[in-house]
């Protein structure tokens, strides 16, 4: 860091103009919270009310300030940093900080998982292949309506029949013995099963509700509903496939379709309401600055990533998610030192998407 001195003063501007200021970023953000708490009650419904929620949100994050700066008769693609000038030196400053934040982030989670939790990371036997978003991740049960529910969890695939009634389902595709599961109150338990599967992979029967099975899966799995059944359900959202059959084949493509997530969804809306919006609109407020790291850091990058971190309060309401403020003051620089959104959008998403791969090898 070098020396905190301040930089040339600036005029004040007017107390009414600070108070009005002050009042829309605060009541935008507030807004922005009403809308990511709605979008979190209608997730849990999965399939198109859960897609619809996210859009909704990613929508509100990423047009209200540019419908916001336009009326005020500004350009949104200079006010917000939405343009890719000095594109090179954007993509070179995303590298350089990604190099040097990213390694002791990696040691960092390994050390609070080992030491905290008791958990060792471990590469499974193909670590950068899974099976797609729409059948991966267990879903959340206790909020489910009456389906019958198909989920793949590393290379485990998960068959529950979470609806009132029998159904009869058949499983092809696992490898080695296969267990029962059994739902009560939200909860699952694993039990013996009575038959193995077959030579083929195969397992078939009838389940009770609340009774699943449990296998190991290849590279490919086909679950099929036979006779009178409630709906499927697949994956963590909760998506409807539509008639008797789920199936799905592992791939490296989910990576770059959690990337693609976390770019366009979450992190270019959050970078441009908080970063872009919040950020530029709250600098005139504050005059003093600090040098750090060649880049002058005033009180608005602090406060917006402040805000930026009470919203993660929303989804969980837990005191470890306030931990997202430092990423966001890394975000902050990067905005000041670039002039652009470049940086801070793709340090955002890569940072999730290694989060996502350090849970994932964490099992």
């Amino acid at each position: 860091m070098d020396d905190p001195t301040p930089s040339d003063p600036v005029p004040p501007p007017p107390t009414s103009l600070r108070w009005r200021t002050g009042l829309e970023v605060l009541g935008l953000w507030a807004a922005g919270l009403v809308i990511l708490l709605a979008g979190g009650r209608f997730a849990v419904l999965g399939g198109l009310a859960a897609d619809v929620a996210s859009t909704a949100t990613a929508a509100f994050f990423l047009l209200v300030p540019v419908l916001l700066v336009r009326r005020a008769g500004l350009d949104p693609a200079a006010s917000l940093g939405l343009h890719a000038r000095g594109l090179g030196r954007s993509l070179a400053t995303f590298l350089v900080v990604a190099a040097i934040v990213f390694p002791p982030y990696i040691l960092a989670f390994e050390g609070w998982s080992r030491l905290v939790e008791g958990r060792h990371l471990h590469l499974p036997a193909e670590p950068l292949a899974d099976f797609p978003a729409d059948v991966r991740g267990r879903p959340d049960l206790p909020d489910l309506a009456p389906a019958a529910v198909a989920w793949t969890q590393e290379d485990a695939l998960y068959v529950l029949n979470a609806s009132d009634a029998p159904v009869q389902a058949i499983i092809r595709g696992c490898m080695g013995p296969a267990s029962g599961l059994a739902q009560r109150e939200g909860r699952l338990f694993l039990r013996e099963l009575e038959t193995s599967p077959a030579s083929d992979g195969a397992i078939s029967g009838r389940l009770e509700p609340g009774a699943g099975w449990r296998c190991r899966v290849t590279d490919e799995f086909q679950a099929t509903l036979e006779g009178p059944h409630a709906p499927w359900r697949t994956g963590e959202g909760l998506r409807s496939p539509g008639g008797d059959t789920v199936s799905a084949s592992r791939s490296i493509l989910w990576l770059f379709e959690l990337l693609l997530i976390h770019l366009l969804v979450i992190a270019l809306p959050e970078e441009v309401f908080y970063r872009g919006y919040v950020q530029s609109r709250l600098a005139p407020l504050f005059r003093r600055r600090l040098r750090v790291l060649g880049v002058n850091m005033g009180g608005h990058v602090v406060l917006a990533s402040a805000l930026f971190a009470l919203s993660h309060l929303v989804a969980i309401p837990a005191p470890f998610r306030l931990a997202v403020f430092f990423p966001g003051l890394l975000f902050g620089w990067l905005r000041e030192r670039t002039g652009s959104l470049v940086a801070p959008v793709l340090l955002h998403a890569f940072s999730n998407v290694l989060l996502a791969l350090l849970v994932r090898f964490q099992g």
